[in-house]
């Protein structure tokens, strides 16, 4: 609040700083919130859903992008020749139509929803050097590889797509190239909002993840310290009773409860890699692989049931390399 007061006497140089102030203050402060999501996951027609319902002013990344290319302007060129080729877009030219169109909702003291950003770790960097912080980062996440790259080649493929006319081969090299860049770059984007995103299913059914999405809206994140719920780890030697304990807790409390063993065998059931490859250490009574169960964990941990309600871990970590494993997650 300091930094953007001390920016905003810096910028306007008012006749009486004191007054200015003291009206700043006064005002209401301006929401913005942040919501990204995979190729597929209908993110623009929730973000307009939200924008409506809370009377927010929804800006679509896509179609501030859109609008340039109808202009013909030099960036315009630039998006069309990105787009057609199959791949992000610069982030100077999103970051440059992106403030802008923050810098005019801002002098009109609107909130906003900006639906498609950022999809990159430099666009993220920037937006936070730049003390452009959201109120609340909505990431639709758990659709898996195999759905992100069906709806890009979808997407591609579609009769209104710029990729339409081009050889089949060519669109699909193009599509995998493109989910690989999202997959890749949203990563990132992770890390940076690390402790200031809240992630959705994505493949919830419609009308609960736009109640989902809406619960969110209403938070307030831009501190830096954590808002995370609590995360309770149940250790003990056999014959101690934590299986019970953390199933107490779990009823008590309303956390989720969490073990490493019910992870393994739902991946067995759903005959997935993963299950093929934990069953016959399951069968032998063998460990599995820190990796596989650290894969498991960080999943298990983004789902938004964990988030909104917390967990309750048992019998783990059981390891001190699966402890600082745990504590990256």
């Amino acid at each position: 609040l300091f930094a953007d007061m001390m920016k905003s006497l810096l910028l306007e140089k008012p006749a009486n700083p004191i007054d200015f102030l003291l009206e700043r203050l006064a005002e209401e402060e301006q929401k913005i919130i942040f919501v990204v999501g995979p190729p597929g996951s209908k993110a623009r027609e929730l973000a307009l859903q939200l924008s409506d319902h809370f009377k927010y002013y929804c800006v679509s990344v896509g179609d501030l992008l859109n609008k340039e290319v109808a202009k013909k302007t030099e960036d315009g060129l630039a998006i069309e020749n990105a787009i057609n080729a199959g791949r992000f877009v610069d982030d100077d030219i999103v970051l440059r139509l992106v403030k802008k169109q923050l810098a005019t909702l801002s002098k009109e003291h609107r909130n906003c929803i900006i639906e498609g950003f950022p999809k990159t770790v430099g666009q993220s960097l920037e937006m936070q050097r730049s003390g452009i912080l959201p109120n609340t980062f909505i990431m639709m996440m758990q659709l898996s590889d195999e759905k992100i790259d069906e709806c890009v080649r979808r997407k591609f493929a579609a009769p209104e797509s710029p990729w339409s006319n081009i050889g089949e081969r060519t669109r699909a090299i193009l599509a995998a190239n493109y989910a690989l860049e999202y997959r890749l770059n949203i990563a990132g984007v992770r890390k940076v909002y690390a402790r200031q995103f809240f992630s959705v299913d994505a493949e919830l059914p419609r009308e609960e993840l736009l109640e989902e999405m809406a619960r969110y809206t209403r938070y307030k994140i831009r501190s830096a310290a954590p808002r995370r719920a609590p995360s309770i780890l149940v250790l003990g030697p056999p014959g101690s009773g934590r299986t019970g304990l953390a199933r107490g807790l779990a009823q008590r409390y309303g956390f989720v409860a969490v073990t490493v063993a019910h992870l393994l065998t739902d991946q067995v059931a759903k005959g997935t890699d993963i299950g093929r490859i934990a069953k016959p250490h399951i069968e032998q009574g063998t460990l599995v692989g820190d990796e596989i169960i650290g894969g498991l964990l960080r999943e298990r941990l983004q789902q938004s049931d964990v988030q909104r309600h917390g967990l309750v871990l048992e019998g783990y970590p059981k390891a001190s390399t699966q402890l600082s494993m745990l504590s990256e997650l």
